[in-house]
């Protein structure tokens, strides 16, 4: 998995099993994604996967500067032209394949007060745990400033 160092230097990592369900490696058990303390570092999370042969996800939180833009899986021509133009806009930030391969995990710097969904997009700022598969778009983008994309 081949991940943006600027995500992998964040020490807010937990794993999933196939149920998606946050677990903590710290110990073992489900975990809220809004307790910090649960928390490990990048390869601690990575370890921890491997050995059990769960995923390992980023718990975004209000004090990193990270969005996670969510595109789920379009199912009309309005929403494929909306997915289009978002993955277009110009300055292309490290995008990756979701876990299911029918959506996309765009990750962004950026600032937002609260999560958005709307018609098969989603954005969320903190509170949440998104699976990585490292499965990049655009190999050896890093993830850049997007708030022009965030604030339209």
């Amino acid at each position: 998995m081949s991940l943006p160092q600027e995500l992998r230097q964040w020490p807010q990592w937990l794993v999933s099993g196939s149920d998606k369900i946050p677990v903590s490696p710290r110990t073992g058990s489900h975990a809220d994604v809004r307790d910090r303390t649960l928390f490990v570092p990048y390869d601690v999370a990575v370890d921890f996967a491997q050995q059990r042969g769960f995923e390992v996800g980023f718990g975004l939180t209000p004090e990193d500067p990270f969005v996670c833009v969510d595109l789920d899986s379009p199912s009309t021509p309005e929403q494929i032209d909306r997915h289009r133009c978002i993955l277009d806009a110009p300055d292309r930030t490290y995008a990756e394949v979701s876990k299911s391969g029918a959506g996309v995990h765009i990750w962004c710097r950026g600032v937002l007060p609260r999560g958005v969904r709307r018609d098969k997009v989603e954005v969320y700022p903190q509170s949440r745990y998104i699976i990585c598969t490292g499965n990049a778009l655009y190999p050896g983008a890093p993830v850049k400033d997007c708030q022009q994309l965030l604030d339209s």
